[in-house]
């Protein structure tokens, strides 16, 4: 089974089977089953966009727990860089800026799992 793209909140996954009693059952209070399922924790989108000579990244403030990685070459060998820059809280957006340099660098943001 695929579960849709949802948003972060409660759910339920109810399974009904033998709906219209057509199976002959000995119990048939057992075909209804609620089961409530939480949906995957909110994903923070990154932007980034050029002020100056600068690159300025930005994610939502209330996105908490999550460190701005960095890798020059991608690919499963190449190690990521937590970005050490100052981040500062400018209205509702986590900001970092970064000096553009002149190979590619790409950046994600990594949910904290440590206690």
């Amino acid at each position: 089974m695929t579960v849709p793209q949802v948003l972060t909140g409660t759910y339920y996954l109810i399974v009904w089977t033998d709906r219209s009693t057509d199976l002959f059952e000995a119990d048939e209070a057992n075909n209804l089953r609620v089961v409530p399922w939480t949906g995957p924790p909110e994903s923070p989108f990154l932007s980034i966009r050029l002020v100056g000579s600068q690159a300025e990244l930005s994610w939502p403030a209330s996105a908490v727990g999550f460190e701005l990685e960095s890798v020059a070459p991608l690919g499963a060998a190449a190690p990521r860089e937590v970005v050490t820059n100052a981040v500062n809280t400018v209205e509702d957006r986590n900001v970092c800026t970064v000096a553009p340099s002149a190979s590619s660098r790409f950046y994600r943001l990594r949910k904290d799992e440590s206690p």
